[in-house]
This record gives structure tokens, C-alpha cells and sequence, in this order.
């Protein structure tokens, strides 16, 4: 029997969290629907024509007016440059709008060189640099494979597959670019082999390989391959590491950039939206095929309610550049850059329309909507740790944040230290801030969300009675509570990051 596919649902693996549909952003995003359909099938540009300049065109000038009138028509007809696009063709420029303010935060972090946040399409890099990007990360103080000590010789090998000999024989850095094809991985060697510091922990929930992933549909610049090609180290807009080589589909910078920019784009603000096929004979579904976490921003076609999913095969349209615009077809068009495209079914429930509205209320709710979902170290899988809880929730936004707590107070927000406050000062200070202000302590970082409670990834906790709660999720609490050593949050609170509303 045929197999068929389902249309795309919302999941929380293992947390059991559901979506919650705001009815006012709702009515807004149907707004903005309307007013986007509108100018989807915008007049196409001008027919252009060459300007004579051949001997033979200067000539024409002494003829009669009816010999020039016909020979200029006669021009202008062959040498027509760009056909009119047919009427109701999908098509996408650059020009993502995001608010002034946060703009704003964007140019102030991506000027700071500590923030850890990377320009993707104005990389300047020469092997030296590239070197000491990779030779960065340490060898993780991890000596367990999944409960097994690991063998000497599987250490010199994960260290040795960077080939950085073969890196430091190249003449200059060749940059490639790619676009995420799903969620992905992404490492501090190039090795998917799960390292864990415990020989009775026994679970992948803290992969100490594991640094953070990059989100689907994310441009990412290729700078260098391992020495098996399994995996090559890329920069995205806010980490760099090893991926997989065959999470993303390489492209033109152009083409990165186009996809990246587009002026029609939704943005996921559920906790996931996921991908599974249905099998009508084996009656079950199979393994998740793509998800999309909250914050991931894609092209939108308004005319099918449909975000494009970039692939690497298997796509239900592509995308062709074409003078400055993507656009949307059913099949291969010769002559032009092609990429494949799933067309993923969203709604008003799971994703919105462009940049959700930049304030406190919209923050806080996003933050809220991600309590229950699985805590995960470095964010694999379906899952969120404390720094991806904060990107996520701000991109939905369009703010750019460092993927590390230590680097969030490099961002171009107002940023107070209140190392040298007293626990009380500290508490009453909290309870003033905006929601949606970030408040960090080393190696963690709690969105405040108002009444004094914040939103952060943990794996365990100690409440302000001294319940302990190993629980591995996004929760909500109060700043009251400690960590299972007994070490009270508000006494190791150093710095709030407050964006500017």
C-alpha cells in the first residue's frame, strides 16, 4: 500500500507540553496574512532594453523617422533581458524587517568582539585564525563512553581526525556555505561518539562532545573537513563547531544569503514542530524525520501557509535565484541555482508570521511556553539547556545572543553587576526588572518572567523548603531556590542583561 504523510505536528518528547495559542497575536498574524497576500503578486519589474551603441545604431539617426521608429522597435524587442514573471509566481526578496530597538542590540553585539557572535557573510579568515578555532576546545574531561572507560587509542583518534596538519598545509581558507537541513548537532571534535564523565551515568543527557546545535534552515559558513569527511567545522550566526557533513545542503553565499533574508518569512514559536511518516502498513509512525525548535525562521509562502524547509533530496518544490529574488517552483529550472525545499504546513497556533512584536509581555509568554519541555545538555535532540532556552526565545524576536551564559553580558543590552550585592538588595532588585530581562550566575542563565519567578533549563533543583527536584526539564520557580549542594541561587546571581523595550 502506498505510504502517506501527515500534516506536521507539534512535539515535546518526553514533557508531555502542548502549544498555546494566543487569540491576539492570533488576529494579528491574520492581519498581517491578508496584508502580505496582497502584495505577493506584486507587479513584476519593467522589461529593461540595451542601449544602442553599435556603429550600425548610429547611423540610423540620418535615416527616415519610419526606418528608425521600426529599427528601434526592432531593438527593443531583441534584446529584452528578463521575461515578466507570470501572474501568481512565488517569489521572495532580501529585506527581513525587524524592529529599530532591536536592531539596535544586533549591531551593538556583533561590534563586540567578546560576544562570541559571528557576521556569517563578512567572515574575514586566514588559516592561523581557523586553527585556533578548532584547537579551542579542549579534550573534555569526560574519560566514559556511555559507562565505559575509553580506550587510549579512541582518544588519539577523536584528537587526530581534525586534521589540522592538513590545515595548516593549506595556502588560505576557502569558505563554503551551506543551509541547515534539520536541526543539527553541533561538536566540539568531529565525532558523534557519546563522551560522559561518570562510569555509572549511563544516559547521552550530558555528552560532554556535545556544544550546541545549529537550527534548520540556519546559513552556516564550511571552513575546514575532518580527516574520515564525516564532518566539517562550520560558523553559524552564534557558535562554531564540528557537524555532521551531510546536515545541510551546500549553496552560493548568495543563495545562503537570499534564504537567510527573506522579506517573507515565518518563525516557529511553539516548543518544536516535528516531522514524522506515517506507515499504513506497518500502522506506526517512523522515526522523526526533521524538527524545527522555537526560534527557527524560515521563507513563508503566504499562498499555501507554508514555511520551505531546505533538503537535501526528496523536496516537494525548489527554489531558484534569479535577479535578486527566490523563486518558487514545482520543478528544476535549468540555467539558475537550484535548491530543494520541503513545504512544511504551519499554523497560527505553532509559528507567526515575521518577528513576533518586541516587548516584555511577548518575551515572558515565550519563555513560559517552553516549562515542561526536556532539559538537554548543549540542547540535542528534542530539548532545551539553560542558553538555549534564551536564544531561542529571542529570536523569535530577531535579537542575536551569544550561545554561552559567560558571554551573554557582552550583548549590546544594559548590563548591571550585582556581584557585590546582599542577598535582600538582590532579591528587591529582581522583582524591579522588566520580564524578559536575562539574569546570570555562573555557568547559568534565568529569564525573569514576573512575581518574581524565572525560566531556566535544569537537570535538578532544590526548592525554598529544600525539596530536592531532579526532574531534567525547563521549569519555573522562584528565585528562592538552590542547587542540590545546598548553594542558594540569589548568593551566586551576578549580572542582569535587561533589553531595551
Amino acid at each position: 500500500m502506498k505510504k502517506r504523510y501527515l500534516v506536521m505536528a507539534m512535539a515535546l518528547l518526553l514533557t508531555g507540553c502542548a502549544p498555546k495559542t494566543d487569540d491576539s497575536v492570533t488576529s494579528t498574524l491574520a492581519e498581517s496574512t491578508a496584508e502580505a497576500e496582497s502584495t505577493t503578486e506584486e507587479e513584476t519589474p519593467e522589461e529593461t532594453t540595451m542601449e544602442a551603441t553599435t556603429e550600425e545604431e548610429t547611423t540610423m539617426e540620418a535615416t527616415t523617422e519610419e526606418e528608425t521608429t521600426t529599427e528601434e522597435t526592432t531593438t527593443e524587442e531583441e534584446t529584452t533581458t528578463e521575461e515578466p514573471l507570470p501572474e501568481g509566481t512565488v517569489y521572495f526578496k532580501a529585506g527581513r524587517k525587524v524592529d529599530e530597538r532591536v536592531a539596535a542590540i544586533n549591531a551593538a553585539t556583533y561590534a563586540n568582539p567578546e560576544a562570541g557572535v559571528y557576521d556569517v557573510f563578512n567572515l574575514s579568515l586566514d588559516v592561523d585564525t581557523v586553527y585556533n578555532m578548532i584547537a579551542s576546545y579542549a579534550y573534555p574531561n569526560a574519560d566514559y563512553i556511555q559507562g565505559t572507560p575509553t580506550p587510549a587509542d579512541i582518544k588519539e583518534y577523536i584528537i587526530a581526525i581534525r586534521n589540522l596538519e592538513g590545515l595548516r598545509a593549506q595556502p588560505q581558507i576557502n569558505i563554503r556555505y551551506g543551509l541547515i537541513t534539520s536541526e543539527t548537532d553541533v561538536r566540539s571534535f568531529p565525532t558523534d561518539i557519546y563522551l560522559t564523565n561518570d562510569d555509572s551515568f549511563q544516559t547521552t543527557d550530558f555528552d560532554y562532545v556535545q556544544e550546541s546545535t545549529f537550527l534548520a534552515g540556519e546559513a552556516v559558513a564550511i571552513v575546514h573537513t575532518s580527516l574520515d569527511e564525516r564532518f566539517v567545522f562550520a560558523i553559524g550566526q552564534d557558535y562554531c563547531g564540528w557537524i555532521l557533513a551531510d546536515s545541510f545542503v551546500e549553496c552560493s553565499k548568495s543563495m545562503a544569503y537570499m534564504f537567510s533574508n527573506t522579506d517573507s518569512f515565518a518563525v516557529v514559536k511553539s516548543s518544536f514542530i516535528f516531522y514524522r511518516e506515517y506507515d499504513e502498513e506497518e500502522e506506526a509512525y517512523k522515526d522523526i524525520e526533521y524538527y524545527m525548535s522555537m526560534g527557527t525562521a524560515l521563507p513563508y509562502d503566504y499562498s499555501t501557509y507554508n514555511m520551505l524547509l531546505p533538503t537535501s533530496g526528496g523536496g516537494s518544490g525548489y527554489l531558484y535565484l534569479k535577479n535578486d529574488k527566490l523563486i518558487y517552483s514545482d520543478t528544476v529550472v535549468e540555467g539558475y541555482e537550484n535548491i530543494a525545499v520541503r513545504n512544511v504546513p504551519t499554523s497560527f497556533a505553532n509559528a507567526t508570521v515575521g518577528y513576533m512584536a518586541y516587548n516584555e509581555e511577548n518575551i515572558a509568554g515565550q519563555a513560559k511556553e517552553l516549562v515542561g519541555c526536556a532539559y538537554s545538555w548543549g540542547g540535542k535532540g528534542l530539548g532545551y539547556d539553560c542558553s538555549a532556552v534564551t536564544r531561542s526565545v529571542y529570536r523569535c524576536f530577531g535579537i542575536v545572543l551569544p550561545r554561552n551564559s559567560g558571554s551573554i553580558k557582552n550583548v549590546g543590552m544594559t548590563v548591571t553587576d550585582v556581584s557585590e550585592l546582599s542577598d535582600g538588595d538582590k532579591t528587591a532588585a529582581i522583582a524591579a526588572l522588566p520580564k524578559g530581562s536575562m539574569i546570570l550566575m555562573p555557568g547559568h542563565v534565568m529569564i525573569y518572567v514576573g512575581r518574581g519567578h524565572i525560566v531556566h533549563a535544569v537537570s535538578s533543583y532544590m526548592d525554598g523548603q529544600g525539596k530536592e527536584y531532579y526532574n531534567y526539564k525547563v521549569v519555573s520557580t522562584l528565585t528562592d531556590v538552590s542547587n542540590v549542594l545546598g548553594e542558594k541561587y540569589i548568593s551566586k546571581i551576578t549580572t542582569f542583561v535587561v533589553p531595551t523595550f
